[in-house]
C-alpha cells in the first residue's frame, strides 16, 4: 500500500508539474501554483458532488417510495401463483413493510449496543484511515512536484557515471509520455462529455449534465 501511494503521487507530481511550470513562467511561484493547482481539482470534485447530491436524493427518495408498492405486487404474486407450496409460502410473508419492522425490537441488548459501538468506531477508523491516505497523498505529490527533478538527479549519482545520461534520458522519456498519457486521457474525457451532453439534451433526458459528467468521468477508468 506504501509503494501504491507513492507510486500514485509520482504519477499525479508528473502530471501537475506542466502547470506548475507555466504559472511560473507567468511569474506564480512554484509552490502557490501547486495550491493553486489542488484547489482547482478541489473545486471541481466539490462542483461535481453538489451537481450529484441533488440527483442522488431524488432518485435514492424514488425508489424508497416505490419499494412498498413493489413489495405488495410480488406479495400478491406469490399469494395467487397457482403451485399451492409457492402460495402458501405467501401466507408467512406480513401483508405491507411495516410487518418487517415492527417484529424488531426497539430496545436494544447491551451486547447489541456493543455491537453498534464496535461497527460505528470501525466506520471512523475506516474514515480516518482514508483522510489519513488522502492527506499523505497530496502532500507526497506535492514534494514530488517541485522536488522531482532533483531528487531523481540526486539518484543518479547513485549510478555508474558511465550509464547515467542514458537512465537520466529513460525516465525523461518516461515522465513524457505518463504526462502526454493523462493530458490526452483528460480530453478524451471531455469530449465524451460534450458529445453526451449533447446527446442527452437532443433526446431530451433528465439531468443531462449529470449523466454526461457521469460518462465523461467513465472514460477516466481505464487510465485508473
Amino acid at each position: 500500500q506504501v509503494v501504491f501511494i507513492l507510486f500514485v503521487a509520482m504519477v499525479m507530481g508528473t502530471a501537475i508539474r506542466p502547470l506548475v511550470i507555466w504559472l511560473h513562467r507567468h511569474g506564480l511561484p512554484r509552490t502557490v501554483g501547486v495550491i493553486l493547482a489542488y484547489v482547482l481539482l478541489l473545486a471541481l470534485l466539490i462542483g461535481f458532488g453538489l451537481l450529484l447530491f441533488p440527483v442522488i436524493v431524488e432518485q435514492g427518495a424514488t425508489v424508497a417510495g416505490a419499494v412498498p408498492g413493489y413489495y405488495q405486487s410480488l406479495r400478491d404474486g406469490i399469494v395467487n401463483f397457482p403451485n399451492q407450496w409457492i402460495a402458501r409460502l405467501g401466507g408467512f410473508l406480513p401483508v405491507n413493510l411495516a410487518g418487517l419492522s415492527g417484529q424488531q425490537s426497539v430496545q436494544q441488548t447491551g451486547e447489541q449496543m456493543l455491537d453498534t459501538a464496535g461497527q460505528a468506531l470501525g466506520y471512523m477508523a475506516s474514515a480516518t484511515n482514508t483522510l489519513f491516505t488522502a492527506v499523505v497523498l497530496l502532500v507526497l505529490a506535492f514534494s514530488w512536484t517541485l522536488d522531482g527533478p532533483r531528487i531523481i538527479q540526486s539518484l543518479l549519482m547513485l549510478v555508474p557515471q558511465a550509464q547515467r545520461e542514458s537512465i537520466g534520458e529513460l525516465i525523461s522519456a518516461m515522465e513524457t509520455k505518463v504526462g502526454y498519457y493523462i493530458v490526452g486521457q483528460s480530453v478524451l474525457c471531455v469530449i465524451i462529455g460534450l458529445l453526451a451532453l449533447a446527446a442527452y439534451l437532443l433526446i431530451g433526458l433528465p439531468n443531462a449534465l449529470v449523466l454526461a459528467l457521469v460518462a465523461g468521468l467513465l472514460e477516466a477508468v481505464p487510465m485508473v
